[in-house]
């Protein structure tokens, strides 16, 4: 790629979710090469490039199972994981490549807040708190309920171990109280792919007031791919683009970030097919008038600054 200028552009990119390490694992297949959406081979125009991985909790198996697969998810991985300030930053100023380790749906903790310090043995430091419906830590989009007392022993608990609670996928009472807790405790959290209600007004997507209290906090919103979160009817970088500029608009422009939820959606917008196309993403940006350094925050700079000052 060149810029306006004709040099060659440095492509960085930092991504806050994706669901690859669960579809390697499903299929049987490694990071270095796939079909998958992700893989180092699809991500060579980016250096460097830090991907948070999330373990999904499967809707189809019981707390119990979703506990018992997540080492199995790991151990088919393999490779290690970011876990603290100083290997992000050696990613970073090498040039390479890493990956940081999350959770999608906190149920499998079953119950148990002694799991959660095995989570973060094993190097999740993003806690993605609801999925679908009620759960035991409280209630998902669609639903009308509030976290379970549990579950703000959960939210607790991530504050004071260095885990990020991630209020993607959350009902509004869940996110607002989420948020509530973290400005006592003066802590900061994040939506990690969550698209404005605003621009489409989708039940998982965040309301104004929801993003602007996050970002209040100084946390993080990722924009997500899934093509249902974006428009409706077929959707297309169009309609990413109108989401990162929305959250822009709002005083997002230290806050927005990408959030992709590679490998967790069937059908990826028109032209973002797998990561190796987010480089029209940035062109499309560029086009719609933000600057190199503006597009670089929404692809690297926000959710790398957010990383390094929460990892440990």
């Amino acid at each position: 790629r060149s810029g306006a200028s004709g040099k060659a552009l440095k492509m960085r990119l930092f991504d806050l979710h994706c669901d690859t390490l669960t579809e390697m694992r499903n299929r049987g297949c490694g990071i270095a090469a796939n079909d998958l959406h992700i893989s180092y081979e699809k991500s060579a125009a980016f250096s460097p490039y830090v991907q948070v991985a999330a373990v999904w909790s499967d809707s189809s198996l019981s707390d119990e199972e979703c506990l018992q697969r997540f080492p199995q998810v790991l151990s088919h991985y393999g490779g290690d994981f970011i876990t603290d300030r100083a290997s992000l930053e050696s990613v970073a100023e090498g040039g390479g490549r890493g990956l940081i380790l999350a959770v999608e749906g906190a149920r499998l903790l079953c119950g148990d807040i002694g799991n959660l310090d095995y989570l973060y043995s094993c190097g999740v430091r993003f806690l993605t708190l609801t999925w679908a419906h009620t759960d035991i830590i409280g209630g998902a989009h669609g639903t009308d309920t509030p976290l379970t007392p549990f579950g703000r022993e959960v939210v607790e608990k991530c504050f004071d171990l260095g885990i990020v609670p991630d209020v993607s996928h959350a009902s509004r009472k869940v996110c607002a109280e989420v948020t509530d807790m973290a400005r006592h405790a003066g802590k900061r959290i994040t939506a990690t792919h969550s698209n404005s209600f605003s621009v489409h007004n989708h039940e998982r997507n965040l309301t104004d007031r929801e993003f602007s209290d996050i970002i209040s906090l100084g946390g993080i919103v990722g924009i997500s791919l899934a093509p249902e979160h974006l428009g409706c009817g077929p959707v297309g970088i169009g309609d990413a683009v109108r989401h990162i500029l929305h959250y822009i608009s709002v005083g997002g422009i230290s806050s927005v970030a990408l959030g992709c939820d590679f490998d967790g959606i069937d059908s990826p917008p028109e032209g973002l097919g797998d990561i190796s196309h987010l480089p029209r993403l940035y062109d499309a940006l560029a086009h719609a008038g933000l600057s190199e350094d503006d597009a670089d925050r929404v692809f690297w700079k926000n959710a790398f600054d957010f990383a390094r000052d929460e990892l440990r």
